[in-house]
């Protein structure tokens, strides 16, 4: 069976400069969401209410990484169904994102088909397909508002373009398999626009709120507190 090599296509240089452009695009989006969307502000106040500077602990930094923000626990009281699903989509976009940060610059003369890359990619790419299948409807059912249709908001965009990020991807290793060029070409045109939208929109969607939120978590794990994060809106909200 012919496979398409896709750096016949897109050279592993090019491929590396690209992933490096969106790497730094999302990195200054996250500080400029940081700053601008009063983030850092909002830490600070709750640095400064009053209370002594948290005291590092490995412990209870490594408890909290493994059971609150591994497992997403805040989103226990959410329902069980709101919980696996971001599981599964946090994990799922790690695993994939890591196979391609790794056969990207660490291993660009390797194939992309090989299958250190292919099975983690693979996993982690259903992974984001069925959390964000799952988890877009119980996000935007608004039946408890009256009304029975579904209704997306800004903040559902990552979401979207994660799951479309994840088909994409499969659509393009499916045209690789195919042993046809012309189609390979077409799914990575459509491939690559989608992946470049999930970051270069870093400061107008939940992205950015990962980190922050998880930053959110271990301060207040540290200080031993409850947590107060901001009241989600509808534009914005969880």
């Amino acid at each position: 069976m012919t496979v398409v090599d896709l750096h016949s296509i897109i050279p592993a240089f090019y491929l590396q400069l690209y992933f490096a452009a969106l790497l730094l695009l999302g990195a200054a989006g996250m500080a400029y969401d940081f700053v601008a969307g009063k983030k850092l502000a909002f830490m600070r106040w709750e640095g400064n209410a009053g209370r002594e500077p948290p005291r590092f602990s490995a412990s209870a930094l490594l408890r909290t990484v493994v059971v609150d923000l591994a497992g997403s626990r805040q989103l226990s009281a959410c329902g069980v169904s709101r919980r696996a699903s971001h599981v599964l989509m946090l994990w799922g976009f790690i695993l994939s994102g890591a196979a391609v940060f790794l056969q990207t610059f660490f291993f660009p003369d390797a194939s992309p088909l090989a299958a250190a890359f292919l099975v983690p990619l693979n996993v982690g790419g259903l992974m984001v397909l069925v959390g964000g299948l799952w988890f877009l409807p119980l996000r935007a059912d608004v039946r408890y508002e009256g009304r029975p249709l579904l209704r997306f908001t800004r903040a559902d965009v990552f979401v979207l373009n994660l799951i479309a990020m994840a088909a994409l991807g499969f659509g393009l290793e499916a045209a690789m398999l195919s042993g046809s060029v012309p189609s390979t070409e077409v799914a990575l045109a459509l491939y690559l626009p989608v992946t470049a939208f999930l970051f270069v929109s870093v400061p107008w969607t939940k992205f950015p709120h990962i980190f922050y939120k998880a930053g959110l978590i271990v301060q207040e794990k540290l200080e031993g507190r409850p947590a107060r994060l901001p009241v989600p809106t509808e534009a914005g909200g969880e």
